[in-house]
């Protein structure tokens, strides 16, 4: 360093490199700002930030709201596609919801449901017999009706039935290990010769 004379990097360097004094008498310290630069700087610094979407205060809110809940949704468990459906004919169907079933070719007792998630009225009209009448929108709240089998088996009305879909699809996202779709639905079942019930839907045993 020429000379000696050490040059703090605030510090102008001209004809003369020579100290500038500071308000605190400090040959080293940092210069005083002048107000009409300082003030720029500290609105920009008071500024939110990120960028102005010119959203108003409920809509913000609502997008809150809506993060949260995706994030919660998230948390809950797996998601579920068209590809997760395990599509099941009638007459395996029948094997299946049976009292007696063979895994890995062990023969071994279990248990399985026919679960129709259809409203009580398209329940009385006709339903597989022995099936649980579960609609859709009551799953989160009697989910535990279908915690003592094995297998279970979801129908809807037709090919391709939405409802029984949904109900499929829901299952395994809350942990159902064996969740069947009825191929063709009750359509598919009738038509392999198979009666339907009428009434009531009994108890849950």
């Amino acid at each position: 360093m020429p000379g000696g004379l050490f040059v703090a990097p605030w510090q102008s360097v001209g004809a003369e490199m020579r100290p500038q004094s500071s308000s605190r008498g400090d040959p080293l310290g940092p210069p005083d700002v002048p107000a009409r630069i300082l003030e720029p700087t500290m609105a920009a610094a008071r500024t939110p930030a990120g960028p102005d979407l010119g959203m108003s205060a409920s809509v913000r809110r609502w997008v809150s709201v809506l993060l949260i809940a995706a994030g919660l949704a998230g948390c809950t468990g797996r998601s579920t596609s068209d590809r997760d459906l395990l599509l099941i004919d009638p007459a395996e169907a029948q094997k299946l919801v049976g009292e007696h079933k063979v895994w890995f070719g062990l023969a071994g007792s279990g248990r399985g449901a026919w679960v129709d998630p259809r409203t009580e009225s398209n329940f009385r009209a006709g339903h597989i017999p022995g099936a649980i009448n579960l609609p859709f929108q009551n799953l989160a709240a009697e989910r535990d009706r279908l915690g003592g089998y094995d297998v279970l088996v979801v129908y809807g009305d037709d090919y391709h039935d939405p409802k029984a879909k949904g109900m499929s699809k829901r299952l395994i996202e809350l942990g159902f290990k064996d969740v069947r779709t009825l191929r063709g639905g009750l359509r598919a079942w009738t038509a392999a010769g198979n009666p339907l019930e009428t009434g009531e839907a009994l108890s849950t045993p």
